[in-house]
């Protein structure tokens, strides 16, 4: 079994390095998801059954929805306290 490193020099299966690079290449894609009328569906920050239906696809695109929630929200946060 090949081992390779990662930036944090933690040795990784060859297995877990293609896992790895999966994942990146589902979170950087853009969403697949669409509405009615093909316009760009952003998923819920708050998720939704929707999503968990449709599998890894709505779940990635949850978590990237959330993310940018949790960042928006530290950003205010951030303003806020520096006022």
């Amino acid at each position: 079994m090949e081992k390779n490193k990662t930036n944090s020099q933690q040795t990784l299966t060859e297995e877990q390095a293609i896992c790895r690079d999966m994942l990146r290449v589902f979170y950087d894609r853009q969403s697949p998801l669409s509405d009615d009328t093909g316009k760009p569906f952003t998923a819920p920050h708050d998720g939704s059954l929707g999503l968990l239906a449709l599998g890894h696809i709505g779940l990635i695109e949850w978590r990237k929805s959330r993310k940018t929630h949790l960042q928006e929200k530290a950003k205010e946060n951030k303003e806020k306290s520096e006022d």
